[in-house]
């Protein structure tokens, strides 16, 4: 019997990816793999990207919630395109995998996953509820806040699916 898992993707570069069971239980948490190509540049391995996704999806049910961002006001046009392509590779993997997925905005999925969560940020509020309801992440680096996020977009689409 395949069982039911929620997978959470905050995308870019610097992004990470993570997946719940049906009762919210932490199933993994990464860091969006990356390759170094000529120069200083990275770039996402998509292959590795792939694995982690058939790995999760592979035999159960998988939903997903990748995170809708948009560019803001002083975000260089290169490092925009960059996080574009990023995204729109994220979505072709979910499609081509046929992983169905929502994409909610930042604040729809703070709202209810921070919502009795005090902080002066969303990156800090991120890591404080993804460490009260899961002891066993792994957040000890700066850039581990995508982690908090991934793992709580995760449990939004476990909540927000009806697997609760």
């Amino acid at each position: 019997m395949a069982e039911e898992v929620f997978i959470g993707i905050d995308p870019g570069i610097a992004g990470a990816v993570a997946a719940v069971d049906s009762s919210g239980r932490l199933l993994a948490s990464y860091h969006i793999p990356t390759l170094q190509t000529k120069g200083k540049r990275r770039e996402i391995n998509v292959g590795a990207l792939r694995s982690m996704l058939v790995e999760f999806s592979e035999g159960n049910t998988a939903y997903a919630a990748l995170e809708r961002v948009s560019a803001r006001p002083g975000q260089g046009v290169v490092s925009m395109f960059r996080f574009g392509k990023a995204c729109g590779l994220l979505e072709g993997l979910l499609l081509g995998l046929r992983i169905d997925y929502v994409t909610p905005v930042p604040r729809s999925w703070q709202k209810v996953m921070l919502r009795d969560v005090e902080g002066q940020t969303s990156k800090i509020r991120s890591v404080l509820a993804a460490t009260r309801k899961w002891e066993n992440l792994d957040l000890k680096l700066k850039k581990d806040h995508n982690k908090a996020d991934a793992a709580l977009l995760a449990e939004y689409a476990r909540l927000t699916r009806g697997g609760a």
